[in-house]
């Protein structure tokens, strides 16, 4: 499977550090939060996975 060219972002906000500004987006394909610091470096942070509901008790037939 080809990793996502996260094509698709959505800004997700700004964070002030001492040495400027981090840009937050958020992968609408995958999940996957970027985070582009203020020497123009990208960072990605796998999103979490969907997982399925934990199956519940199955109940006793009266």
């Amino acid at each position: 499977m080809p990793d996502c060219k996260h094509e698709q972002l959505e800004f997700v906000g700004n964070q002030k550090t001492d040495d400027g500004v981090n840009t937050y987006y958020k992968c609408k394909a995958c999940g996957t939060l970027l985070i582009m610091t203020p020497s123009r470096q990208m960072i990605g942070i796998p999103g979490v996975q969907p997982s399925l509901p934990p199956k519940g008790k199955k109940s006793a037939k009266s």
